[in-house]
């Protein structure tokens, strides 16, 4: 079936396409192949199983959004494909709306919505694969919300060919799995990026990475995520933000594959409650002027990992509290004009281990001239570590109170 913006729902015909629907919707109730011919069309579409929708490029869809939500009509069990080249720009929050266990394969051109609130949301058991050049969301919205939100068992894969930009004013501007996700979540793309756009120079809060709960959870970015907000509130205070993972059994487990970077927020928040994940960083983390935190459980319940790996981290003042144990390997960390790069807070327990394996020490010499507080960590290993400290600062420097470690064991990534 064939459906044009000068279509009529009364006199279309399935395969002839001189007699064109006007209706996505009703076209697809009759035929498994439907065809969108260029143009701008205002429609919610509800997904009908084993139907694939081609979008030929030109189409605009400028009102409504998709959707699969279970009903008498539209049972479980879809299988669905949308292909082609459309362009969304449509103001609805929830642009891509799942409430099912759909198996679903989505192609965009790209989405440019500056009034919508939220592009992907997903609460269910679906299968999604989507793919598409960019998204460019939420400019002129005022209220929270998430650019991308997926919850329960949902399997996503997201793939941009360059990447997404969420630009909320006034709100929470952050990518989220929460509220106890137990799926697998694949971002890949150039960049996630979001910012403020806030003339008034109101409270900015975004977090591009924000993770709730998650028993069992796997969570990996494959692309720079970046912060260039120019007001920091501190209430979800990291570009990456992990917390409440209370499921020791069923740890989550976050990697990102790419860049940290931020003008004001501190690049990562990990964790205060009980927490049980695993976090891999493979790529540099960089702010400017603002602390990196590595927050571990400030109730001491925490028995979180962090492995950084090849990673030059700038602006490091505060890795403190809690967690168990925290790995650098072919590291470079500077230590950002603070005494320690991993210190101790109060109200935090101590660190259960932290090693460090082929890394060099940069930095300003602080005034307790070590890296590591006395009091932060438990045990810490040192293999081939140095320091390029002014005033020949030796290992001895960075761990005041250490010595080096014959015996290391340099942790998979």
């Amino acid at each position: 079936a064939v459906v044009s913006p000068n279509g009529d729902d009364e006199t279309a015909v399935v395969g002839d396409g001189n007699l064109p629907y006007a209706s996505i919707v009703l076209a697809s109730e009759v035929s498994s192949k439907v065809i969108i011919i260029p143009g701008e069309y205002n429609e919610s579409i509800q997904f009908v199983d084993k139907v694939t929708y081609y979008f030929m490029p030109g189409s605009i869809l400028v009102g409504g959004k998709f959707k699969d939500i279970i009903s008498a009509k539209f049972p479980a069990g879809k299988v669905c494909k949308v292909l082609g080249s459309l362009k969304i720009t449509s103001g609805l929050g929830q642009l891509l709306e799942i409430r099912s266990d759909i198996d679903l394969h989505f192609e965009f051109d790209e989405i440019d919505s500056p009034n919508a609130s939220s592009a992907f949301y997903a609460e269910s058991t679906a299968k999604l694969r989507i793919y598409g050049n960019s998204i460019s969301i939420g400019q002129n919205v005022a209220s929270a919300g998430y650019a991308l939100t997926f919850r329960d068992s949902t399997d996503v894969e997201v793939t941009l060919k360059e990447g997404l930009e969420s630009s909320h004013i006034l709100c929470f501007t952050r990518q989220g799995v929460e509220a106890n996700y137990t799926g697998r979540f694949i971002f890949n793309a150039s960049y996630a990026k979001t910012r403020a756009d806030s003339p008034s120079g109101e409270t900015y809060k975004g977090s591009m990475l924000h993770v709730t709960n998650g028993p069992g959870a796997y969570i990996e970015y494959n692309c720079d995520i970046i912060n260039e907000a120019t007001v920091y509130s501190g209430t979800y205070p990291g570009v990456v933000t992990i917390h409440d993972a209370p499921y020791d059994a069923d740890r989550v487990k976050v990697v990102v594959n790419g860049n940290i970077t931020s003008d004001v927020m501190p690049c990562l928040d990990l964790v205060y409650l009980a927490s049980y994940f695993d976090f891999y960083m493979n790529g540099n983390i960089t702010t400017n002027g603002i602390p990196l935190h590595l927050q571990l459980s400030a109730t001491g319940l925490g028995s979180a990992n962090l492995f950084f790996n090849n990673s030059t981290i700038k602006g490091a003042k505060n890795i403190w509290g809690g967690g168990k144990n925290i790995y650098f390997v072919d590291c470079i960390l500077y230590n950002g004009n603070d005494d320690h790069i991993i210190g101790f807070n109060p109200g935090n327990p101590a660190l259960s281990s932290a090693y460090f394996y082929n890394c060099i020490a940069e930095g300003i010499l602080g005034g307790t001239n070590d890296f590591i507080d006395n009091a932060s960590v438990l045990t810490v290993g040192c293999h081939n570590t140095k320091s390029n400290l002014p005033l020949g600062a030796t290992v001895t420097d960075i761990f005041t109170g250490y010595t080096e470690s014959a015996v290391f064991i340099v942790p998979k990534f």
